[in-house]
């Protein structure tokens, strides 16, 4: 009987637990119950599907605003005759006042192509999420909401594409997505829909920060989105 490594969602610390065993084992460092989603067989393609979960933003991109400035050319002059330098009016930004709309969980592109392999998106709770599949040209093959806390399952075409997801609190549609506050990411590395003959392989995504989380992610700019 061989032993299997399974990794504690609550501390991280890594247990040796016979194979076979019965009944849950506990972690022995803090005691909380051990589940399968941290044994090492999880990065492996399990029952068609790859898990990937999430470790963190890894950059940050830096965006940046373009303001008009409103000022007079000709410069004044002081007491003692000296030039003053043009006074510049702080940039005003438009304010936001797009109406939010009222969203269900679901596709909201459906993919060109037949979509056949799984895909599965977990997400953690206190933001919802719109994730899109983008090919290698750049063009998004399809695309979904997803509600914070909550499970989304659907089918993928076969092909290799980047995940991208933006997330916020309110929604205002395809357009402005959650509003300015809306925060751009995307995973570092791509993914592979296949047939290997038996069956179509796929991806289970997590979404949730967790220890050990073998998917990284880093920020990207709206305009790359």
């Amino acid at each position: 009987m061989s032993d299997k490594i399974i990794l504690c969602a609550a501390c991280g610390t890594k247990n040796r637990v016979a194979d076979g065993r019965s009944g849950t084992p506990k972690c022995g460092s803090c005691g909380a119950a051990l589940g399968v989603t941290g044994t090492h067989d999880n990065l492996k393609n399990v029952a068609g599907n790859k898990i990937l979960w999430l470790v963190g933003v890894a950059v940050m991109a830096v965006i940046g605003y373009f303001a008009v400035f409103n000022q007079d050319n000709s410069r004044s002059k002081n007491t003692h005759g000296q030039q003053n330098a043009p006074v510049q009016s702080k940039p005003v930004m438009p304010a936001f006042s797009a109406p939010s709309v009222a969203m269900s969980p679901g596709l909201i592109q459906r993919p060109s192509s037949r979509a056949v392999a799984p895909l599965k998106i977990k997400t953690s709770p206190g933001h919802d999420y719109y994730v899109k599949l983008v090919n290698v040209g750049g063009i998004t093959e399809m695309s979904f909401y997803v509600r914070g806390g909550q499970y989304f399952e659907t089918k993928a075409p076969l092909g290799t594409y980047e995940l991208r997801y933006a997330s916020g609190d309110i929604w205002y549609g395809d357009k402005h997505l959650f509003g300015p506050n809306t925060v751009y990411s995307k995973a570092d590395t791509t993914f592979h829909f296949n047939f290997d003959g038996m069956s179509y392989n796929g991806y289970t995504v997590e979404l949730i920060r967790q220890p050990g989380g073998n998917l990284r992610t880093s920020r990207m700019s709206p305009s790359n989105f």
